[in-house]
């Protein structure tokens, strides 16, 4: 083998790199990366409730008091259990979100990357708002 072509093709390989972490900043909303670092956050902190008593309590009576608070406030307008609603009508949204993402699919690639970074962005949040609150 020869030794001499190694640079050569790691060169290649940290161009072809650079060249999809570009992509990826162009195609990627910056909120994705927002909602991720929440989510990420939030298991952190999950995970360090489950070990320490003294930051479980200090969670629970500032950052969730104020997060559940503010859902109270937000949901009373509702006449009715809004999460329970979501969980009866989520096989029709599971549908709609299949169907919307084969649509923008069609129109091109990047426009269901930008779907299905929405779609996880959405979740990310729910999913933080779970374990925090």
């Amino acid at each position: 083998m020869n030794y001499e072509d190694q640079p050569a093709k790691d060169a290649k390989a940290g161009c072809k790199i650079k060249a999809l972490i570009k992509k990826i900043k162009e195609t990627v909303p910056i909120y994705v990366y927002f909602c991720a670092a929440l989510f990420v956050i939030s298991i952190a902190a999950y995970l360090i409730m489950k070990k320490s008593v003294a930051f479980a309590d200090f969670l629970n009576g500032t950052v969730s008091h104020g997060i559940r608070s503010a859902l109270t406030w937000i949901f009373s307008v509702f006449p009715f259990s809004f999460i329970e609603m979501l969980l009866i009508v989520s096989p029709i949204l599971a549908f709609l979100l299949v169907f919307v993402a084969i649509r923008t699919a069609k129109k091109s690639p990047r426009h269901a990357i930008r779907f299905v970074c929405a779609v996880l962005s959405v979740a990310f949040v729910v999913l933080s708002v779970f374990f925090i609150g």
